[in-house]
């Protein structure tokens, strides 16, 4: 397969041809790229994450597990009450299995790391 890039104008006769051989025949496969932007919050927008060093954590614990889940993670964030997560969407599983998995997998880490969180839920 070659790729053929055109640079400069046609109007004015002065252009340069870049040729690309990949050394392909033909693309195996299709491609495609999708990117998620995940907000939930936590139940009746309760602020469980105020504490910085703990919010810092559920972050870097939620792209864990979009890691885990074959959506590897671009970015994390949020505030006390809500969360958002930038991910590539992975080829093996739906967006709605990913937030389940997310919320279930976070809400049991949740649960064991900050005291008096027994009754933490994400949004439904």
């Amino acid at each position: 397969m070659t790729i053929v890039f055109l640079n400069g104008s046609l109007h004015a006769g002065a252009y340069t041809i870049f040729r690309i051989d990949l050394g392909l025949s033909n693309m195996p496969q299709s491609l495609a790229q999708i990117h998620l932007h995940l907000v939930f919050s936590t139940k009746e927008r309760r602020p469980f994450l105020v504490d910085l060093p703990f919010r810092t954590r559920v972050h870097q614990y939620l792209m864990a597990t979009c890691t885990n889940l074959d959506c590897p993670p671009i970015t994390a964030g949020g505030a006390a009450d809500h969360v958002h997560i930038l991910c590539h969407l992975g080829r093996t599983i739906s967006v709605a299995d990913l937030i389940r998995d997310l919320k279930r997998e976070s809400s049991k880490w949740i649960k064991t790391e900050l005291p008096g969180a027994r009754d933490f839920h994400w949004q439904l």
